[in-house]
Parts: structure tokens; C-alpha cells; sequence
């Protein structure tokens, strides 16, 4: 390979597209990054413009490029955001839906059906995946509604971003989120699709992680979703280790050996497949992290980085928010959950709100882990990645509650770098060593004060509330 040789990573995420370009040493040498709105047209739903996803996937990758040749380009990454969807005609390639986004629960009527004619214990043996809204299958089966079946093809988004008029594929591990694919067969379930009233000719056909496709005239030699490829960049290659992405929701990753490990409140998903050989992991999904950050600066009229900032100077207030905007995720799995703000009081203030929005989030990642340690290997080191895991307090806060090692590495980049190090891999222009830096700090537990055992009893009954159970004695005291 001659030095001109380049590798575009593209991550396509909930809020922003984001491209980069690395030279064959493995530097990045370009960056790239485009906004996503989302729109809420109605109670628990949440949608995205499917061609704006597209402009922004070519503004971000043209920004990257900047001066350099796109000839250069020899292999392409794609990392996207998960379990949203979207229909598209077969034959003009032109969308037939909104992106259905993986936070949207409106088809939460659909998985009581499912629960209720006692198929969903069948449904999380067969997917690995809890029955719930968050996750494809109810949304296709939801927009197969209003759609004729023998039109359209309904898929991912990197489904969407590779579609040609000639095939459309989907990548096996966002094929594994749809929650349709047998975890053992790593196809397409009959069962599932038979239970969500699906037919077969609607979805793409699955490939493994590392097959070529190509996007905007460029060769793709990899596609993961976002925290798969955050998982592969880190470089975990054994068990007893997690990985925590801090996005706009939060993803805990952990390798099995095999795809029977499991626990009721979290996923067992297909990590990735490189040629055709499948990598298992357990993960909890939590619904909203950075979101949560995000929607409280928006109420308070702040920047997100003030909220950070007020969080470190805040007393603890016995202030306890559970940010079930849209339900809760793993390890409770409770779509019928609500938000919560409990125990103000008279001396609370913005710091106490922003205090109590930011240890939400180490607090749902501590019961994700706790969760994990019950079934498979006991989690003794947490790998960290994502915007909010630059925040010092939270990451902190993580260890205390954990009582475990937490590693931050220097890069915020693990979507891209992770596809990135698949695709030049591909390529051959490295070996299978990660592109990922070195650790800019390591967090070791302090020992738990008493505050922050009573702030976890405070968020436990926080919980209780949220999910209404036992409501009228859960007061927050």
C-alpha cells in the first residue's frame, strides 16, 4: 500500500454524524461532524428525517476529506445508531417513513400484545433481547401497518445508508438489535418473525460485520453499530472486563463465550462477525445518559458544560432524578416508567438538579454492571468511552459505586475508531491491534461515605416511584 492510502471512519449517531479520516500509519488527519435534529410529533414518539441523516452523512465525510483525494480512500467504516428504522421502496430506493428512532416507545401497545399472549419469555430465548419498544420488531410490525409489504424494505441505518436498488443488506450485529435474528442461527428467526407478524421479504439480508458494500461511490469494508464498534475499538478481548459508552443513552458491553448467558434484565446480542465467525456479549441498554444533560440545560436555559460544572459544586440535597423519559431500559425493562424529580425541597437549587441528573447516570450504569456480575464472570475493570465520560466527577462517582477500576482513555472517538481499525484491517494496512490511545486516567474507588450510601437507598426508592410500585409508601423520607 502506498502512504496516500486513507481510511474514512463515519459514526452516525442520534444527535450528530461524525467523520474521520486517518492516514496509514493510523493518525487522524481529518475531521468531519454534522447535526441531526429529532422530532417528537406525538406522545412517545420520536422520529428523524431519513434524508437528513443522509446530508449529514455527506457533509460530515466531505469536511473530513477536506483537501485530501477521495481516490486515496481505499476502505470505509460505518458505525450508526441502533434499533431505529426505516421503510424505503424497493424499486426507487426512495424513503416510505420517517426513521423510526430507537427511543421512540409509541409501539409499546404492540409488546403488551406480545406479553400478553405469553410469547415474551420465548422472544428473549430466541433474540437475547427483553421484550420491549426500544428494540425494531414491534416498530416494523407497528409500521408494516400502514405499509404494503411487497413494496418496501424496511432496515437499519446502515441498512439505509448502503441500500442500492440491486440489494439491501443489514450488518449482523444491528441485525441481532432488530430482535428478530436467532441468536444461535444468526439469521433471521421464523418464530419471531411468525410472533411479530413480519414477513421475511421486508428485511435485508444479513452480513457479517466485515463485508463490502459501498456508500456515496466508496468502498465499505466494515459496519457496527455505534457501541459495538466503541466495544471492538476499546480492545477488550476477555471477560471480567465492561465497556461503558456515555451517549445520548448508555451502553454497557461485556464478551460471553456463548450465546447462552443470559439475565432476564439484560441483552445478549451478537457483538460482531468477522468472517462469518460470531463474538457474544452481554449488554445493558440505558435509555438516557447525555439526554438526560441534555434536557435539563434546555429547562435551565444552560449550556450542558455549566450543568457539569454546577454538579461538582453541588451539596447532596437528597435530590434523586430518574430520567424515565421514555421508560426505562436494562436492567429494569419497564416501558410504562415514568420521569421523576423527588425529595425538593425549599433550599434545592440548579446545582441540586444538576447534581442529581449527572449521578443518574453512574447510578444506572452501576445496576447494569451489578446485573452483569450475577450471571457471568464478576466485572472488575470498566473501559470508558463517550462524551460524558470526560466529566472527572461522574467518572469518579462510577468507581466509588462500583468499587472498581475506571479506565478513560484519551480519545472521545471509539464509534469511529473501531470501524476504522476493521476497515483498514480489511485493507491491510494494520494488523488487528487497536487505533485506540493509551489511557488518560485511571479512577480507583474511593471507599463509600455514608452520603453516597444513603444517595443509593435515595435512588432505589427513586426507582420504586418511577415504576409505581408500592407509590403511596415510596415517598423519598
Amino acid at each position: 500500500m502506498n502512504k496516500e492510502s486513507l481510511v474514512l471512519a463515519v459514526d452516525q449517531g442520534t444527535s450528530a454524524t461524525k467523520a474521520l479520516l486517518f492516514n496509514s500509519s493510523g493518525e487522524i488527519i481529518g475531521r468531519g461532524e454534522s447535526a441531526i435534529s429529532l422530532q417528537f410529533p406525538g406522545p412517545q414518539r420520536v422520529e428523524q428525517d431519513p434524508y437528513a441523516i443522509e446530508a449529514s452523512v455527506l457533509t460530515a465525510t466531505k469536511d473530513a476529506i477536506g483537501t485530501h483525494s477521495r481516490e486515496h480512500i481505499v476502505a470505509v467504516g460505518i458505525s450508526n445508531q441502533r434499533e431505529s428504522i426505516v421503510a424505503w421502496d424497493r424499486k426507487s430506493n426512495k424513503a416510505q417513513s420517517q426513521v423510526i428512532s430507537w427511543q421512540d416507545s409509541a409501539s409499546s401497545a404492540i409488546c403488551d400484545e406480545i406479553r400478553d399472549r405469553g410469547f415474551a419469555e420465548e422472544v428473549q430465548r430466541i433474540s437475547g433481547l427483553p421484550l420491549d419498544p426500544m428494540f425494531s420488531a414491534p416498530k416494523i410490525s407497528q409500521l408494516l401497518k400502514t405499509l404494503n409489504p411487497k413494496d418496501v424494505c424496511i432496515g437499519t441505518i446502515d441498512s439505509w445508508l448502503t441500500r442500492t436498488p440491486l440489494a439491501s443488506t443489514i450488518e449482523i450485529g444491528n441485525a441481532s438489535r432488530t430482535q428478530l435474528v436467532d441468536l444461535k442461527t444468526g439469521d433471521w428467526s421464523p418464530r419471531l418473525l411468525e410472533i411479530f407478524n413480519i414477513p421475511r421479504e421486508v428485511l435485508p439480508e444479513i452480513k457479517a460485520s466485515n463485508h463490502h458494500t459501498s456508500i456515496d461511490g466508496l468502498p465499505v469494508f466494515s459496519i457496527m453499530g455505534d457501541s459495538h464498534s466503541a466495544f471492538f475499538g476499546q480492545g477488550i478481548s476477555s471477560v471480567g472486563i465492561a465497556k461503558a459508552t456515555y451517549g445520548t443513552g448508555s451502553s454497557v458491553m461485556a464478551l460471553i463465550p456463548e450465546s447462552g448467558v443470559k439475565n432476564p434484565g439484560l441483552c445478549t446480542t451478537i457483538a460482531w462477525s468477522i468472517d462469518d465467525q460470531i463474538s457474544y456479549a452481554l449488554e445493558g441498554n440505558i435509555r438516557s445518559a447525555g439526554a438526560t444533560l441534555v434536557w435539563l440545560s434546555d429547562l435551565l436555559g444552560l449550556e450542558v458544560n455549566e450543568i457539569a460544572a454546577l454538579a461538582e459544586k453541588a451539596a447532596s440535597g437528597g435530590v434523586v432524578f430518574v430520567p424515565a423519559f421514555n421508560g426505562l431500559g436494562a436492567p429494569w425493562w419497564d416501558a410504562n416508567a415514568t420521569g421523576i424529580i423527588a425529595g425538593l425541597s425549599r433550599a434545592s437549587d440548579k446545582s441540586t438538579l444538576a447534581k442529581a441528573a449527572i449521578d443518574s447516570i453512574a447510578f444506572q450504569v452501576s445496576d447494569v454492571i451489578s446485573a452483569m456480575s450475577e450471571v457471568g464472570p464478576r466485572i472488575t475493570q470498566l473501559e470508558v468511552d463517550g462524551g460524558a465520560s470526560n466529566n472527572d466527577y461522574l467518572m469518579q462517582l462510577q468507581s466509588n459505586l462500583l468499587q472498581i477500576p475506571v479506565n478513560r482513555k484519551s480519545s472521545s472517538d471509539f464509534s469511529s475508531i473501531g470501524v476504522a481499525q476493521m476497515a483498514g484491517h480489511e485493507a491491510g494496512l494494520w494488523d488487528a491491534n487497536r487505533l485506540g490511545d493509551a489511557a488518560d486516567r485511571m479512577f480507583t474507588p474511593q471507599k463509600i461515605s455514608k452520603e453516597q450510601e444513603e444517595n443509593t437507598r435515595q435512588w432505589h426508592k427513586g426507582l420504586a416511584l418511577a415504576r409505581n410500585h408500592n407509590a403511596h409508601e415510596g415517598a423519598l423520607q
